[in-house]
């Protein structure tokens, strides 16, 4: 799961200012606390996602042609795993696997930055192989 979205958001995180993080995480915890303002809240929340949480540098998105167009992520560095658990804290879509993703952030934050960068190279390898292994034997039902 970490591999998975260090490719897709990592590069994403960085450019997330800490005051729209955030705006946008506490509206995401009132939109399921005040059920009465949903919508409302919807509306907020959809403009300042695109505003500030969206942009087409991940490399399974759909679209990425990895022949035509290169691919930057974010160094393997502790700072930038706090930024990316923020970034999907922002999104207010992980909640869940966000319990998971702090436990891993501390646990690797104990460590080295060589050792993280090791430990996290060999999850994003592992994602990779997953990813490759899935669309592999996925494709035929999920293939556009």
């Amino acid at each position: 799961m970490l591999g998975i979205f260090w490719n897709n958001y990592s590069s994403r995180s960085l450019n997330l200012d800490e005051r729209p993080q955030k705006l946008l995480s506490k509206l995401s915890i009132l939109r399921n606390e005040i059920p009465s303002l949903k919508e409302e809240i919807d509306d907020v929340l959809g403009l300042m996602a695109t505003m500030f949480l969206s942009n087409n540098n991940s490399r399974y998105d759909s679209s990425y042609d990895i022949l035509s167009e290169s691919f930057e992520m974010a160094e393997l560095t502790k700072e930038n795993l706090k930024l990316l658990l923020k970034w999907l804290e922002a999104t207010g879509d992980y909640v869940q696997e966000l319990k998971h993703l702090r436990i891993w952030k501390e646990f690797l934050s104990q460590k080295s930055e060589e050792e993280f960068a090791l430990d996290l190279t060999s999850i994003l390898m592992f994602a990779d192989w997953f990813h490759e292994t899935a669309c592999k034997n996925l494709s035929q039902y999920t293939h556009k």
